[in-house]
C-alpha cells in the first residue's frame, strides 16, 4: 500500500497557518491583527480578573482560572516562538521533504516508514478534536448557563465562558454579545495556536525518526552489497543527525513552555478537583486529560527520536563489519562511535524530552513544590490577597 504524501500530512497544519496568516517565511498582517485585537487584550483582561476579585474570591475559585490563562499563555507564547525560527523551520521542512520523495521512490522504504506516517497523520486529527471540544466546553458553555438559571430562578445572568473584567459593563445583551464573541474567538485562536505548533513538532519529528529507520535498515543491509554504500550511508547519518539539532534548536522553547506551565496546570487542576465543587469537575477532569495527554504525546515523540537514533549503532554492530579490511572497520568504528551518543530534544538545558525525565526526582520536586504552595495558601490565607478556602 501507498503512503500519504507530504502534502497530505502537513494538510491540516498548513490551514491553521493560513488562517493564522503564516505562509512560509512571510507572516501576513492577519498574525499580527489577530494577536493584537483578540489575545492579548483577552490575556490581559483575564489577569485583571484576578488582581480586582483576590480580596473578595475564594482561593479555590481564582485557582481555577490558572489552567485557562495559561493555556493562553503557552498558545501564544508557542507561536511567538515557532514564527522566530520560521527561516530555519522551513530550511528543515525543504530538507525532511526532499528525503521523504527519496523514500517514496523505494517500495521497501516505504513498507518502512508507512505506519509511523499514518500514525502521525491521525494523531493530528485527534489532537486537533480533542483541543476543540476542551475549548467547546467552555466556549459554549454560557448557553446553557444562561438559559438554566433563567428557568430555575426567572433571573437573567449575563455569564461569560471566561473570567475577564473589561472596562465598561457586560450587563446587557448587546454588550455581553460582542464580548461573548471576543471570548470564544480567543478560544479557537489559542486551539489553533497551540494544535499547529504541536502539529508541526509532531511530523517533523516523525519525519527525522523514520530517515534514521531507513538508514537503520541500510546498515544492516551493508554485508549483503560488499560495503559499497558505506560511504552514502555516513553521509546520511551525519546529514540526518544534523536535521535533528535542528529540530531540537527550534522546539526547545515550545517545550521548555509545555513542561513549565504543564507542571502548573497539572497541579493546579489537580487541588482543584480535590478541594472543588463537584458541578465543576467534569471541566476540571476534561482539562486535565487534555494537559496530561499533551505531555504525553510531546514526550513520546522525544522518546521516539532517542530510541530511533540509538539503534544507528545497534545495525552498525550487526552489519558483519569484522569481514571487512582494516580501512573499513575504523570507519565504521567511528560510525558506531558517533551513533552511541542517541539524539535528544531538549526544553533548553532544563530536561530531555522523553518518559524518563518525568520520572526524575527534579521534576517530580517541581510539581510536588508547587502543589505543597497551593495547600499551603488554602490553608492559612495568604496576607497578600487575603484569601483562603470557601466556608
Amino acid at each position: 500500500m501507498d503512503i500519504p504524501t507530504f502534502d497530505q500530512v502537513f494538510r491540516l497544519m498548513n490551514i491553521n497557518c493560513w488562517i493564522l496568516g503564516i505562509d512560509g517565511v512571510n507572516v501576513h498582517y492577519r498574525f499580527y491583527l489577530i494577536g493584537a485585537l483578540i489575545c492579548f487584550p483577552m490575556l490581559f483582561e483575564e489577569l485583571a480578573f484576578i488582581v480586582t476579585k483576590a480580596s473578595t474570591a475564594n482561593f479555590v475559585t481564582l485557582l481555577g482560572l490558572i489552567p485557562c490563562i495559561t493555556y493562553c499563555i503557552i498558545s501564544v507564547m508557542k507561536i511567538l516562538a515557532v514564527v522566530l525560527n520560521r527561516v530555519k523551520i522551513v530550511q528543515l521542512m525543504k530538507s525532511v521533504e526532499q528525503l521523504y520523495l527519496n523514500i517514496s521512490k523505494d517500495a521497501k522504504k516505504k513498507k518502512i516508514v508507512r505506519r509511523e506516517i499514518i500514525f502521525v497523520k491521525m494523531l493530528t486529527k485527534c489532537l486537533f478534536v480533542l483541543n476543540m471540544t476542551l475549548v467547546c466546553v467552555y466556549n459554549f458553555s454560557s448557553l446553557i448557563i444562561i438559559p438554566y438559571y433563567y428557568i430555575t430562578t426567572n433571573t437573567v445572568i449575563y455569564h461569560l465562558p471566561y473570567p475577564i473584567v473589561v472596562p465598561f459593563s457586560t450587563d446587557a445583551w448587546i454588550p455581553w454579545f460582542v464580548i461573548y464573541i471576543h471570548s470564544i474567538t480567543c478560544g479557537f485562536i489559542c486551539v489553533i495556536y497551540s494544535t499547529t505548533v504541536d502539529a508541526l513538532y509532531f511530523i517533523l519529528v516523525t519525519h527525522v525518526c523514520i530517515n534514521f529507520m531507513v538508514l537503520h535498515d541500510d546498515l544492516l543491509n551493508l554485508k549483503y552489497k560488499n560495503f559499497t554504500d558505506l560511504t552514502d550511508c555516513i553521509q546520511s547519518h551525519q546529514y540526518i543527525i544534523q536535521l535533528s539539532e535542528d529540530l531540537d534548536v527550534i522546539f526547545r522553547l515550545p517545550n521548555f513552555i509545555n513542561v513549565l506551565f504543564g507542571s502548573i496546570q497539572i497541579c493546579a487542576l489537580g487541588f482543584c478537583i480535590t478541594v472543588g465543587d463537584w458541578s465543576d469537575m467534569p471541566g476540571y477532569f476534561l482539562f486535565l486529560s487534555t494537559v496530561l495527554s499533551q505531555l504525553w504525546m510531546t514526550s513520546m515523540f522525544g522518546e521516539n527520536i532517542l530510541s530511533a537514533s540509538s539503534k544507528i549503532s545497534e545495525a552498525v554492530w550487526n552489519c558483519y563489519w569484522n569481514c571487512t579490511d582494516v580501512k573499513t572497520q575504523k570507519t565504521i568504528l567511528l560510525v558506531l562511535m558517533r551513533s552511541q551518543k542517541p539524539q535528544k530534544l531538549t526544553a533548553y538545558l532544563f530536561s530531555a524530552i522523553c518518559f524518563s525525565s518525568f520520572t526524575k526526582p527534579f521534576l517530580f520536586k517541581i510539581i510536588f513544590t508547587i502543589y505543597m504552595f497551593f495547600i499551603i495558601i488554602s490553608a492559612t490565607g495568604s496576607p497578600l490577597l487575603n484569601i483562603g478556602l470557601p466556608q
